[in-house]
């Protein structure tokens, strides 16, 4: 019936016809293969409890699965229409570099949904990373994926790989060598957000700088100071620095020692000691359980008190009205104790010693014998003969 054709195009007519039926065939084994994955991954989310991934699951898988398809259409195709074993290759190999970018495609997608949201990552991986590291994460493994696409699809094509990775180590070297000041910085920035000693609007104290925190960078934090200075810190000074955060104290200690001369009586002492005692338990901003009124140690000199307790309230503002208070009531237990206080281990200064009164039996100091008048005061005349000698 087709005898009229020519040979030639009968066989290219053939294999036309065998291609779209392939084309057909595997757009079917897509769908069957679609509606499969939607049916497990349905199961499986069910009993996950998490419904609301299917979207997303679809979102990440469907554009690959369409690749794949297109991977396998490249290997049919080059069966069909080429007798020659190294063309059958070449199409063999692009079916292959399809494939890999489909499946890195997948990954590439599974990452950025993953590493969207702090909350999400901890629900579906179990895995907890601070929101401000989740950027770097992401485009780490990101830019990973897609390097060892390209690798895995150059050795594909026979090009030697070993030479271009060691090119790259030394490169990344150099690279890491000419920043190493910024990498260090980079890391210590990932070491702060991830420890978190301290976040922005907390007050911390370091051996250099004192003041809030108003942002953390990626190669510096700012630091706001008492008197309003800026000053920018490098991250890796501040990550390797003891850094005292005082917004995280739940409480602020007050440490008093005080210094009580011998000879006071003792009953005075155990009264005053009393009262202090009554005066804390009786505050409410004032820990009962740590509150610490003793006598501690006999010095040379006086008798020292240890007084120590916490106030309850992280404000340091409300802190020094507080201890304000509670101090000027001590003041006064100490007045109603008829208890002297000085420094500790200290004595009261004592007064200075009079001037002596001159008396009938005092020597009476002879006053200077004035120079003769011919004759040059000693001290004068030998400053005078120096001078005229030099």
């Amino acid at each position: 019936m087709l005898d009229f054709i020519p040979q030639p195009v009968r066989d290219i007519l053939v294999r036309v016809l065998l291609i779209i039926a392939a084309y057909l065939v595997l757009r079917l084994v897509q769908k069957l293969i679609d509606r499969s994955l939607d049916l497990l991954t349905v199961r499986v989310l069910r009993r996950l409890n998490r419904p609301d991934l299917e979207t997303a699951v679809d979102k990440i898988f469907a554009g690959p699965l369409r690749i794949l398809v297109w991977a396998g259409m490249s290997v049919v195709a080059g069966l069909i229409l080429f007798d020659d074993l190294s063309l059958r290759l070449v199409t063999a190999r692009i079916a292959q570099c399809i494939a890999i970018i489909a499946v890195g495609l997948a990954i590439y997608r599974l990452i950025a949904f993953l590493f969207i949201d702090s909350a999400r990552l901890k629900s579906i991986a179990n895995l907890r990373i601070e929101p401000a590291l989740l950027p770097f994460f992401r485009t780490g493994l990101q830019l990973v994926t897609v390097i060892l696409g390209a690798l895995i699809v150059l050795q594909t094509w026979g090009f030697e790989i070993t030479s271009l990775t060691v090119g790259l180590g030394i490169g990344s070297l150099a690279v890491s060598l000419a920043a190493q000041d910024t990498l260090s910085n980079l890391f210590a920035f990932v070491a702060i957000v991830g420890d978190r000693p301290f976040v922005v609007g907390d007050y911390i104290v370091t051996p250099d700088v004192e003041g809030t925190v108003e942002m953390v960078g990626l190669r510096s934090t700012r630091i706001r100071q008492f008197d309003q200075s800026f000053v920018t810190v490098p991250n890796n000074k501040l990550a390797n620095a003891a850094v005292v955060n005082t917004t995280q104290l739940s409480k602020r200690v007050v440490d008093v020692t005080l210094g009580i001369p011998y000879g006071t009586p003792a009953a005075h002492i155990s009264n005053m000691l009393n009262d202090i005692r009554a005066r804390l338990a009786a505050d409410a901003d004032v820990e009962k359980e740590t509150a610490t009124v003793n006598m501690r140690r006999m010095g040379a000199q006086s008798m020292e008190v240890m007084i120590r307790f916490y106030i309850l309230t992280r404000d340091f503002k409300k802190f020094l009205g507080i201890q304000e208070r509670i101090l000027f009531d001590m003041m006064q237990i100490f007045e109603r104790s008829g208890v002297t206080v000085n420094r500790p281990g200290g004595a009261p200064p004592a007064p200075a010693a009079p001037a002596a009164i001159p008396g009938p039996n005092t020597p009476a100091i002879p006053p200077p014998t004035p120079p003769k008048p011919d004759e040059p005061d000693r001290n004068v005349g030998g400053l005078l003969g120096r001078r005229g000698g030099s």
